[in-house]
Formats: structure tokens, sequence, C-alpha cells
């Protein structure tokens, strides 16, 4: 036992000495586990991000339904790729399914439309497409919903994305940041362009209406108003210019299963009308398709520092072993066994490994807690994504991760000092 025990004591005692020579050799596994820190609490972050304002969270018993020809694969889907109409009859047959509770109706003008905003002097006029939603289902997605009715202006709601896109056209402009609750209430005018006949060229109309909020309510950009509104203008000029066409489409609608165990079915029968539909898993699935773009850019910048982190140390061990191998000769002269050198030096590289893996899980921690303060300001457009710092889970994995790399470099040069030459090692 006292041999035992006087062994670990010389092994630790030598150890200890090459420890500080290891650890600069090992340097590069504090810059890979400080990014694997950042990137996995990032990863989450954006899932989240994705979920809430780019797709839109589903309740588990909410059907999103889309006409035929709609163009599902998209990440993102524009309103342009939704070309078809879900019919007024098969609205009807849907809304009559017993199973069925709540029904919201999607619409959009089906004329050519603008919208004109004035701001700092600064003037725009770009082609928006103007859709249409009850007031019921803007309840709890924008404050002020229960404003969002058919009155005079127009209650407006617009995508946040165009609050991001201001906010970097006033930064290059030198202009300060807008914050949200300063633009409730701007006037902004929909232009709505009624189309020409034989007898008129195109007419411009003009429709006041305020800034109700900002809110990602639907997978596509729109504008936002109240439905009511949509389908009183397109009766009233269908009466007026005498045209054939209803003036709005159904692009989409929301229902409700008053049953979740009845959810398979309704999906089957609504697909059997034609329509497409999206429930909660397709959400999950076009999260996941986003991000496997983002992970396997961030797998490849992993794999490249990994890499170069193993090359790395492993040349810098066998130079360790080189300026050591008088040391490892007189070892294998007074009998020290191949097993415990090739011991010795792993034991070292795993020590190494654990004491760089939790500085890099220190360094990535830190710099995470200083991006998530910054990032909204380096990127406005990131402003809502929340970044939250690692766990202890995550700092036990690190040290594991960074103890294994280490060790494993370490091996083969283990090796190579066990099997030393040991007359020309003496002879140095």
């Amino acid at each position: 036992m006292l041999h035992i025990i006087g062994n670990i004591a010389l092994i630790t005692r030598d150890s200890m000495r090459n420890i500080l020579r290891a650890m600069i050799a090992s340097f590069g596994i504090i810059i890979l586990i400080a990014f694997i820190v950042m990137y996995i609490p990032f990863r989450e972050s954006v899932k989240n991000y994705i979920e809430s304002n780019i797709f839109g969270k589903l309740a588990i018993n909410e059907i999103v339904i889309y006409p035929p020809n709609v163009r599902k694969n998209n990440i993102i889907t524009p309103s342009s790729s939704i070309v078809g109409e879900i019919s007024a009859d098969k609205i009807r047959r849907i809304k009559s399914f017993p199973e069925i509770g709540t029904m919201h109706r999607v619409a959009r003008l089906d004329f050519k439309t603008k919208i004109h905003v004035s701001l700092f002097g600064y003037t725009r006029y770009p082609y928006v497409p103007i859709c249409g939603v009850n007031k019921e289902y803007m309840k709890g997605k924008v404050p002020g919903w229960k404003n969002f009715r058919n009155t005079r202006p127009v209650p407006l709601v617009a995508p946040k994305l165009v609050l991001e896109m201001l906010n970097e056209f006033l930064v290059i402009k030198n202009i300060p940041r807008l914050e949200e609750n300063s633009l409730k209430g701007f006037p902004i005018n929909i232009l709505i362009f009624e189309p020409p006949t034989a007898e008129r060229p195109e007419k411009e109309l003009q429709v006041p209406s305020t800034l109700l909020g900002f809110a990602d309510v639907f997978p596509f950009p729109a504008v936002l108003i109240p439905l009511d509104y949509i389908t009183e203008f397109a009766n009233a000029k269908r009466k007026e210019l005498g045209i054939q066409k209803r003036g709005y489409k159904y692009i989409m609608s929301i229902v409700t299963v008053k049953d979740v165990k009845k959810l398979p079915e309704v999906s089957r029968k609504i697909k059997n009308l034609g329509l497409v539909i999206e429930s909660q898993q397709d959400i999950a699935a076009k999260t996941n398709s986003a991000l496997e773009i983002i992970d396997r850019f961030s797998y490849l910048v992993i794999g490249i520092l990994l890499v170069i982190t193993i090359i790395s140390i492993f040349n810098s061990y066998l130079n360790i072993v080189y300026i050591r191998s008088y040391n490892f000769s007189l070892k294998r002269i007074i009998g020290v066994s191949k097993l415990r050198i090739i011991i010795e030096f792993v034991v070292e590289s795993a020590i190494v490994g654990a004491l760089l893996g939790s500085a890099g899980f220190l360094i990535g921690d830190r710099l995470l807690s200083y991006l998530s303060q910054k990032i909204g300001q380096w990127i406005p457009v990131l402003r809502s994504i929340t970044l939250t710092s690692g766990t202890e889970h995550l700092f036990v994995l690190s040290i594991l991760f960074s103890i294994v790399i280490s060790s494993l470099s370490a091996l083969l040069p283990a090796i190579f000092a066990s099997n030393m030459n040991l007359f020309k090692a003496s002879r140095k």
C-alpha cells in the first residue's frame, strides 16, 4: 500500500512540473469549448425566436388551413406564394364540421395596394399586401387588440420586421431609434388602386389608417386590418364598378378542434377537400428545417476547430515527448513499465483538459452574457432574441469533452514516449 501511495505521489509531483507546458500546448481547447458554450444557448434562443416570431405558435388543438397550391416547402411562406384561395363553400363546409370549435378566416384584398408613410421628411410608397382577420384572433397578439375593429381611421397592424427595417434606415441617417410605443397611433395612408376600364384609367383611393402596433401574426409579410373592412370595401366596389370578381380572397383559415383526440380525423377531412393544413407538428418540422441550416454551418465551424485543435495538441505533445525524452529513458532504465509511462502522460493531459475545459466554459459564458447585452445594438434585427447563459450540466459536459479531446490527442505521443529507444535517449 505504501509503495502504491509513493508511486502516486511521485507521478503527481512529476506531472505538476509539466502541466504548465502542456496547458500552453493545448490552449486551442479553450477556444473550442468557448465557441460550443456560446453556440448551444444561441441555438436554443434562435429556435424560440423562430417559433415565436416567424412561424408563430399554434396551440395543440389548432390547425392552419391553406389553399391547395400553397408552396409549403418554404421556410417562410411569402404571401405572394399563396396564389390560390380557399373558396367560400369550403369555408362553410369546414365550419359545419361538428368537431370544429372556432374558425378565424384570413382574407387578402384582391386589389393592387400600397402604403404611404412619411417620417422625418422621408416618404415611401411600398407595395404591400393588405390582409384582414377578425378582432377575436388578435386577442393577446397585440396590445389594444379591442380597438382592432372596422372604424375610421382604419386600425392597422404591421409586421415587426417593418419596425426593424425602419430603425435600420434611421441609424444610417443618424436618427435615434424608435420604440414600438412611440409609433402607436401614427397616421398611415393605405392606397388602393381600382383596376382600369375601357372608360377610365386606373384610379387611386386613399384610406386613412392609424398604426395599432407591430406583431408577427402570420408566417408571411402583410399589413393587417379588420376583416370587416375588407369585405365591406370589396362588396361596395363590386356593386359600384360592376366587376365580377369578389374583391378579396380567403388565403388562410385557423380552426380549433373541440377535442384534441379528434385532430387526426379533422385533419383528414380537411385534406379530403383538397386543402393544405399545418399543425403544431408541421411548425416543429419547419423550425427544425431552419435550425438545420444553422446547425450545418456551426457543425462545420466546430469540426474545423476540432481538427485544428487536435492536430495542434498532437504536434505539441510530440514536441514535449522529444523535450522529455531523457526523462522517459531514465524511467525505462530503472524499470518503469511502458503502461505506467502512457498512464502518466494521459493523466497529465486529462488534468490539462479539465483545467482548460473549465476556463473555456467560463470564458464562453462571460462572452455570451456580454453578447446578450450588446447584440441588439450591433444587429438591431436580433434585438428580440434573448440569450441565456449555460447551465451546470453544460459545465460538466464541457469539462468531460475537453478531457476526452486532450487525452486522445496525447495518447499516440504517449505510446511514442513509452517505446523510445533507450540507448539513443540515454546518449543524449
